[in-house]
């Protein structure tokens, strides 16, 4: 492959890695919330460090997880930070502690527990993806609960791992979510963001999961790359 038909390849790669996950999670939070949970990534984005801001908007308030994972052997060893927008996260107390949508508007412990669980969910699930999908078993840290400005949140990340994650590659997963309480009729009928249609019982929301893979990502490219070589050796 050429070096535009291996970046092709990469972002494909990562596409399915983030779908595996995404069904991964949506079967664990379907299992919690008792309803009906479809869990999708419609955008991967391969990005510098420096472009992060664009993207995410740094003045943003997010409320999410940091979470430390590493492989057995520390041949991976990187950090996920999965955040929700504040308006998505109080969506996510709602559905969690089966409430009415828009009933959270501000977190008190309970609410931040419930955002822990998700990003948690999403994490492990993240990591689970890896065994699927690369052979390679990732391990999750304890999670570090934060809330406050996206742009803030990323210096943090940088100040603390500096020495573990200097190449300045990050894979960004757009996460969208929908929800339905499984009631029967669909009632009304209604336009959420990504233009889809839901009903009065259903209710959407997105979250990124940003993934630092620091030294790793070379290791990444290794496994990916024999990946690719076996299915074409088939």
């Amino acid at each position: 492959m050429d070096k535009k038909e291996m970046s092709y390849f990469y972002l494909d790669a990562f596409k399915e890695l983030g779908n595996i996950g995404a069904g991964h999670a949506a079967s664990s939070l379907s299992g919690l919330t008792s309803r009906s949970v479809q869990v999708s990534v419609p955008e991967v984005k391969l990005l510098l460090l420096n472009e992060l801001d664009d993207e995410i908007g740094g003045s943003n308030i997010v409320i999410g997880n940091i979470t430390q994972i590493k492989d057995e052997m520390s041949e991976i060893n990187g950090f996920i930070y999965i955040f929700f927008p504040k308006e998505s996260a109080y969506n996510v107390v709602d559905m969690l502690l089966g409430l009415d949508l828009g009933t959270t508007n501000d977190l008190d412990e309970m609410g931040e527990s419930a955002i822990s669980e998700v990003c948690n969910i999403l994490t492990s699930s993240f990591c689970d993806a890896f065994a699927d999908f690369l052979g390679v078993s990732i391990l999750p840290s304890p999670p570090k609960f934060c809330e406050d400005m996206s742009g803030a949140l990323l210096d943090y990340i940088l100040a603390v791992t500096m020495e573990e994650v200097p190449d300045d590659n990050v894979v960004v997963f757009l996460t969208r979510f929908k929800c339905v309480d499984d009631l029967g009729d669909a009632g009304c009928s209604v336009a959420v963001g990504d233009n889809s249609v839901i009903n009065d019982k259903e209710f959407g929301f997105d979250c990124y999961l940003i993934f630092f893979p620091g030294k790793s990502m070379s290791k990444i490219i290794d496994l990916l790359v024999k990946k690719y070589e076996y299915y074409n050796n088939v």
